[in-house]
C-alpha cells in the first residue's frame, strides 16, 4: 500500500489523542506510532543510520521510524518537545544509503497537541 503525507499525519493524530493527558516519552509515542502504522505498512523502530563521507565511518543515528513502501523508505524523526529536529531528519536523509528516500517528517506531541512537518526528498 502506498504511504502518503496523509497517512503519517491521521496515524500521529490518532496516538496523540490515544495517548492524551498524560505526559508520556518519546519512546511510547514511538512504539503506539509504529503499531499504528504497522497495521497497513512495514515498519522498523530504532534504525541505524552509518555516518560515512569519503569511504570513512565516523559515527551513526537512529532513526525512530523507518516505514519502507514501494517507492522507497519514509523516515519519521519523532520528538516530545518544540524542539525543531528538521536538521537530525536532514542528516539521517543525507546517510541513507539502504534504499531511495520517499520522504520524511519530523512529529512533534507536546500538550496534547501533534504538529508533523513533510520534507520531500525530490
Amino acid at each position: 500500500m502506498n504511504l502518503e503525507h496523509a497517512d503519517v499525519a491521521k496515524a500521529a493524530q490518532t496516538v496523540c489523542e490515544a495517548l492524551s493527558s498524560i505526559d508520556y516519552l518519546e519512546n511510547s509515542f514511538r512504539v503506539m506510532l509504529a503499531r499504528e502504522l504497522r497495521q497497513r505498512h512495514d515498519v522498523y523502530e530504532e534504525v541505524v543510520i552509518p555516518y560515512v563521507l569519503d569511504k570513512i565511518p565516523f559515527g551513526h543515528g537512529y532513526a525512530d521510524i523507518v516505514v519502507m513502501t514501494p517507492e522507497g523508505a519514509v523516515l519519521l524523526e519523532l520528538k516530545t518537545t518544540k524542539k525543531d529536529c528538521r536538521r537530525q531528519l536532514q542528516k539521517y536523509i543525507r546517510h541513507w544509503k539502504y534504499c531511495n528516500v520517499k520522504f520524511g517528517a519530523t512529529i512533534n506531541f507536546v500538550n496534547d497537541s501533534v504538529t508533523t512537518q513533510f520534507y520531500d526528498t525530490t
